[in-house]
């Protein structure tokens, strides 16, 4: 077997087994090729032949042969078989593994799977097949990581200790997908499907990772109290520490949400934008068409069209550029989302550059007349119903006045500063544990400058909604300050003394779960998601670790071993697809549904009460 392989790899690309052979080739397998020369054993039976697919061989008829065990021993199957294709399934080991790095690592479409693996082993095989595999896939990853979480353990232990960063996702609704991710590893421990953040359930999920990995240096978490009263719980005496990013956007959003809500009710109610665009298009017809603005500027020289253009059309393709520009207005934030950017803002701001710049073409360009001007005459109108609207200009002076506070705040706290477009990949770093403390001497600094100004008569007078603002912000830093900074944790590495301290964000899991759902909107082309998080067995998570480097050689040697170890757990304890399903921890099972409907409870239930005494 093993010589058919290297000559099939020798001849790949060029040679197909299925078209080297007349028909589906016949191979025999027997538990005697692993028996020592001498010995030898009662065939219990011989199974039927059954036609296998696998990635290497392609399509083949197996007929295997089953030896007897001895003194009670479980029957002797064939081990070369068993290496190739697991119990009581058609297709093999390398198929599943090929099925389900292409899902979930690389994210293919089902029909560009197909089309790869019929290239590379001329196998047919259905979509709904491929759907079943990369299920498969999943389960065998989770089967694998449980079984190699005792060296994982060792591994990190070795390397003096595990930060915890624990964070949730969902689609709307529930399930939630819960993750554990080591912070300095970057490795995921663990996940589960959970129906909310509530103590209860957080609580038996930490107990569960106490167990298997032991006590960790710190753990990381957002503002949410059920983390903090079940970590309480779970690790006493442990450092907790929330994560920065996550502080500084509910302050932001506690603090600015109420004016940036007025300010974009407005905009959405005045229908600014559709206004716009229709004026756009207008303009766009009367200078001949998308077409023939087009050819304007595949000319070798523009600008000799516009050396001879009358006053009317100039203006019309000045008016043009104010909408395009409007339009692509503060699309362009930094990545970081609402309290850091603020779109809607910079789309007004946006206004108030065009209407400044609308005005000064009149003010500053030879005398138009109102023919000449009429749709920038028009632009300007639609402006001003938003300019000048006095709701609006309320919250934009509100809004400005809080946003310096707020982005003093982000300045002082080194994290998702203006112009720093990391967006999410913002960890926080920082250079050493004496930056944290600058951090720490600076905000305490602030939050008394704050506080004295919140508190000040004359200010809360003049400016009573800011000053209640700025005395909560006070309040939440003071609530969370415990939890915003803590000492390095000294362990002992290779026998010499080592300072950690754990990441300031929980960033590295927003990214994890960002992956993932990219993944599946690139693989079916959904925007939502609902659907993938209540289908998707919790092991999604882990295909993260094959992308660590450290995780790979840890548990695989390899990620070309990954068949190998599959059939390996096979070996201990073969399991099927319905097995596989009732390991799931969906919200609603759909076997326990069919169960309760098969065996009509409801009635049976019923009738019990009736006719029974209890």
């Amino acid at each position: 077997m093993k010589l058919l392989q290297e000559q099939l790899a020798t001849f790949h690309g060029r040679y197909r087994l299925k078209n080297l052979l007349p028909e589906l080739p016949r191979l025999y397998f027997s538990a005697a090729d692993a028996l020592p020369p001498k010995a030898s054993r009662r065939v219990l039976k011989t199974v039927p032949r059954r036609i296998l697919h696998t990635l290497t061989f392609g399509s083949f008829i197996a007929s295997e042969q089953i030896l007897e065990g001895r003194n009670g021993a479980p029957p002797l199957h064939a081990e070369t078989l068993r290496r190739l294709v697991p119990p009581r399934c058609r297709y093999g080991y390398d198929l599943i593994v090929f099925c389900g790095l292409e899902l979930y690592v690389h994210g293919r479409q089902v029909e560009e799977i197909k089309t790869r693996i019929k290239q590379k082993s001329a196998v047919n095989i259905s979509a709904s097949e491929i759907q079943v595999l990369g299920y498969k896939f999943l389960k065998y990853l989770g089967r694998l990581h449980r079984h190699s979480l005792p060296a994982i353990r060792h591994q990190m232990v070795v390397a003096g200790g595990y930060i915890l960063h624990l964070d949730s996702t969902c689609e709307e609704k529930d399930p939630l997908l819960l993750s554990c991710i080591d912070g300095r590893s970057r490795q995921v421990l663990y996940s589960k499907k959970i129906r909310s953040e509530n103590k209860t359930e957080l609580k038996k999920i930490l107990e569960t990772i106490k167990e298997l990995l032991g006590v960790p240096l710190a753990v990381v978490t957002d503002m949410g109290r059920a983390f903090i009263h079940a970590i309480a719980m779970v690790f006493p005496g442990v450092a907790h520490v929330i994560c920065h990013y996550h502080f500084l956007r509910d302050v932001g959003k506690d603090f600015l949400s109420a004016d940036y809500d007025t300010l974009r009710r407005a905009l959405s109610q005045k229908q600014i934008k559709a206004v716009l665009r229709s004026l756009a298009k207008n303009i766009e017809q009367k200078l001949g068409g998308p077409e023939k603005i087009s050819t304007v500027f595949e000319q070798p020289d523009c600008q000799a069209y516009f050396a001879q253009a009358q006053k009317q059309e100039l203006v019309r393709w000045y008016t043009l550029q104010l909408l395009y520009e409007i339009q692509f207005a503060g699309r362009h934030g930094d990545g970081y989302g609402f309290p850091f950017d603020r779109p809607h803002l910079a789309y007004y701001e946006k206004l108030e550059t065009t209407m400044t710049q609308a005005r000064g073409l009149v003010q500053e360009a030879a005398p138009l007349s109102p023919r000449d001007k009429k749709e920038l005459l028009k632009l300007e109108t639609v402006l001003e119903t938003i300019l000048d609207d006095t709701s609006i200009l309320k919250a934009i002076k509100a809004l400005r006045e809080k946003i310096d506070f707020f982005d003093r705040l982000r300045q002082i706290m080194r994290l998702a500063r203006q112009g720093e477009k990391h967006g999410l990949n913002d960890n926080g770093a920082l250079a050493d544990h004496s930056d944290l403390k600058t951090i720490e001497k600076e905000l305490t600094a602030y939050m008394t400058t704050l506080a004295k100004r919140a508190g000040r008569v004359d200010f809360k007078k003049r400016h009573p909604q800011l000053a209640a603002g700025l005395k909560k912000m006070v309040q939440q830093i003071r609530c969370y300050w415990s939890k915003l900074f803590m000492s390095p944790i000294v362990v002992t590495v290779d026998g010499k003394p080592q300072e950690i301290v754990a990441q300031r964000t929980n960033n590295l899991m927003e990214r994890s779960f960002r992956q993932i759902k990219r993944r599946c909107r690139r693989r079916h082309g959904r925007k939502k998601l609902q659907k993938d998080l209540e289908t998707l067995p919790e092991e999604i998570a882990l295909v993260e670790n094959l992308h660590n480097e450290q995780y790979v050689t840890t548990v695989l040697g390899r990620l070309d071993q990954l068949p190998e170890k599959f059939a390996e757990l096979d070996r201990e304890q073969p399991l099927t697809l319905k097995a596989m399903k009732r390991t799931d921890s969906a919200v609603f099972s759909k076997m326990i549904f069919k169960q309760l409907r098969q065996n009509d409870i409801k009635n049976l239930v019923k009738n019990r009460l009736q006719t029974s005494k209890i």
